[in-house]
């Protein structure tokens, strides 16, 4: 488990005996977990004034930012990404065209996913807001997220994400925010999302017996490939005291390997499972 409170004092400790721009970063990072973000950012900063071209502290102090809600800077802060090494940093595709840096371009625009599932609908509201500075916005979609995004206001086509067509330029998904945001405006509301019939046809079966009820959906941990996923991810356990509130139905939405804690004894008369059921995210919402 982790203890930020004791890492910040014993970080204290070395950036005082030995300071270095890794020393530093991790005081920030134990300063930030700890819920002092603001604290943070001079640990950022003097690891960043002992090593420049240290990308992690760049990345570390881009988190800080965006928690304390300073987008402006803190999307700016996040492009250090691209700077970490070749086995943290997102895969950069060989596209042959140009990275779009947001102004006027001739032809379509090419955008396409860098990271997970939640990042890409995150980043989904910014779409609507490049109409007037490109004449094509061309999304390239996971299969996963296709039927979900098949209605999304300002794109003009999706394509597979290992297929783009033909495009003037491209931009990472999680570049936009930087790209579309202005000063200290705040982000735009989510994009609206499609729930095709075929999808809640899908589901009828197994939901209508549970109507009028107080339905509840559950997800107890993201990726296990994500290497902070210990980090954000609960246990099932930790939900089931609502299952026995009157009137309450659990729905587990739950995908992968964690979805195996529905099998302990009993567990499945508590809790309806629709994972199996949920073939993709048109499916799931």
């Amino acid at each position: 488990r982790e203890l930020p409170g004791e890492a910040v004092a014993w970080y204290r400790l070395l950036v005082a005996l030995a300071p270095s721009a890794i020393a530093w970063t991790h005081l920030g990072v134990a300063l930030h977990r700890a819920g002092a973000a603001q604290a943070a950012l001079p640990a950022f900063d003097a690891a960043l004034a002992l090593d420049p071209g240290y990308a992690r502290a760049g990345l570390e102090r881009a988190q800080a930012l965006l928690r304390l809600g300073r987008f402006d800077a803190g999307w700016a802060a996040y492009e250090s990404r691209w700077r970490l090494a070749a086995s943290d940093r997102p895969r950069l595709p060989a596209f042959g065209t140009p990275r779009w840096d947001g102004g006027p371009l001739d032809g379509p625009l090419l955008v396409w996913p860098e990271q997970g599932f939640g990042d890409t609908i995150l980043c989904a509201r910014f779409l609507a807001s490049l109409r007037g500075r490109v004449p094509r916005i061309v999304l390239a979609c996971r299969p996963e997220l296709r039927r979900l995004f098949q209605d999304l206001e300002g794109v003009d086509a999706l394509v597979p994400a290992d297929a783009p067509p033909p495009h003037a330029a491209h931009v990472p998904m999680m570049s936009l925010p930087l790209l579309a945001m202005r000063g200290a405006a705040a982000p735009p509301p989510p994009a609206r999302l499609a729930v095709p019939a075929a999808a809640r046809a899908r589901l009828a079966a197994l939901v209508a017996p549970h109507r009028g009820r107080r339905n509840v959906g559950i997800v107890w941990s993201g990726s296990i490939t994500f290497k902070a996923n210990a980090r954000r991810a609960a246990t099932l356990d930790r939900f089931l005291a609502a299952a026995c509130i009157p009137g309450v139905r659990l729905f587990s939405l739950q995908k992968g390997p964690p979805a195996a804690a529905l099998d302990a004894p009993g567990l499945r008369s508590l809790v309806v499972d629709l994972g199996d059921h949920c073939a993709e995210f048109a499916d799931t919402a």
